[in-house]
Formats: C-alpha cells, structure tokens, sequence
C-alpha cells in the first residue's frame, strides 16, 4: 500500500469515515526530522495492509492543522474506527513507528 496524501477536503472522509486503523503524519517540506520520517513512514506502508498510511502538507492544510491544534512537525495521529487514539510529535524509527500503531 502506499501513502495516501490528504487535504482539508478528503481528511475526514479517509481519517475518520472509513472506520479503519489510519496513522496520519502531518509534515512540512522545510523539516528535517520530516524528511528523515517519510522513508520510515512510507516503508511501513508498503510492509502492511492492517491500516492505512496517510500524510498531510501542514503549510497547505491549515483546517487540519488547527482542529488538531498541531504545533510542531512531524506530529503523528493515530485514528481508529474514527477516533483519535494516539498523538506523538518527532520522528520515529521503524520499531517506535510499529509500536506506535500497533503497540497499546
């Protein structure tokens, strides 16, 4: 699977709608620990089909941004069945990032 780019418009509809385990990064193309993060991130989309892997441009989503008060890039949040479970902000490694969605 690959990572599914999402805005203001189609968020709500992948993220929260679709009911299913959905892990979003919200990046910005200027931040290093985003772009150390991205390979992580979308090697683990390629590795699974047990949820969704979905990243969001926060310098062109400001709904997004604002109604997950998100302050500091790259933040990850975790939806499951269309809830917010998990927010976590910095770069992970592929252990943390696997622990982070399927861990407890």
């Amino acid at each position: 699977m690959s990572v599914i780019k999402l805005t203001d418009q189609n968020f709500k509809e992948i993220a929260i709608d679709s009911g299913k385990l959905v892990a979003v990064d919200i990046y910005t193309d200027t931040c290093p620990a985003c772009a150390m993060l991205e390979p992580v991130f979308e090697r683990a989309s390629d590795e699974t089909d047990e949820a969704v892997f979905a990243s969001v441009n926060a310098g062109r989503c400001p709904e997004i941004v604002s109604e997950f008060k998100i302050m500091s890039v790259p933040t990850l949040l975790l939806f499951k069945k269309g809830e917010l479970v998990k927010k976590t902000v910095g770069a992970l490694s592929p252990v943390e990032l696997d622990q982070f969605i399927f861990g407890e």
